[in-house]
């Protein structure tokens, strides 16, 4: 009975020792805050443009999804996003032959420094935002950036262009 009480309290300390360890604070490095505005800046050539029937989708039918990269002659579709001081400055659309559906020049910002999923576009003269390209993921080193612009027909969305672009 006595060994019965000594094993016991012996698995309870066990217990309790590796509970105790499994609480304490986890090291983690610190992640530091992405700079969006400086992953963005720069000029961007488009790889490939993608567009997709939205009005097929919200009338609940199987959505058509074309590639325009070549048919548009996309490839020399560019978009140059500047920066002054880590802010957004200025933004310029160079869409050589290809269709263009937002502002060619004025100011850009983001809807949200922190996790942005709209890129707003200003025209020049403007005051208030006259455009906008969606992210369609945040921007990364290294890595395409992928923008969104939806085409809207009687306050409605009709069509998507999804913008893959290389730097």
């Amino acid at each position: 009975m006595k060994k019965s009480i000594y094993t016991i309290i012996t698995i309870l300390l066990v217990f309790s020792l590796v509970f105790i360890h499994a609480c304490k604070k986890d090291e983690y490095p610190e992640v530091k805050p992405r700079d969006y505005v400086q992953l963005m800046t720069g000029t961007w050539t488009t790889v490939q443009v993608l567009q997709t029937d939205i009005f097929a989708v919200d009338e609940g039918l199987e959505p058509t999804t074309m590639d325009r990269s070549s048919m548009f002659n996309f490839t020399d579709y560019t978009v140059i996003f500047n920066s002054s001081g880590g802010t957004p400055a200025n933004f310029k659309i160079e869409p050589g032959e290809a269709p263009n559906y937002v502002d060619l020049e004025g100011t850009w910002q983001l809807d949200d420094y922190a996790m942005p999923t709209k890129v707003l576009l200003t025209a020049v003269g403007a005051s208030e935002p006259t455009s906008e390209f969606y992210l369609s993921g945040p921007p990364r080193q290294g890595a395409p950036l992928y923008l969104s612009y939806k085409r809207i027909s009687g306050g409605k969305a009709i069509l998507s262009y999804d913008y893959k672009l290389t730097k």
